[in-house]
């Protein structure tokens, strides 16, 4: 759990320089290709985000729907019993 969690404050701590280097701090002193490469960066943090979550999410749920499917059977071969 540690390391999951280690590595989402990393990619949320690079998110956060990406969008601090596109909202105006020096946003001045940057060239056309750098800015580019910040926003290209960032887009795919988005990106790597949103299919972390969804990878988590669906490893969540996909437990949850087993321990209930393993629940209603044990339930049923109980009511079979009586």
């Amino acid at each position: 759990m540690n390391k999951r969690i280690f590595i989402m404050s990393a990619l949320a701590a690079l998110a956060l320089f990406s969008c601090l280097a596109l909202s105006g701090c020096g946003i001045q002193d940057l060239d056309d290709e750098t800015r580019k490469s910040v926003g290209f960066a960032l887009g795919m943090l988005i990106i790597a985000a949103s299919g972390i979550g969804f990878f988590a999410s669906s490893r969540y749920y996909g437990k949850k729907r087993q321990k209930a499917a393993r629940r209603n059977k044990q339930r049923a071969q109980q009511k079979r019993r009586r």
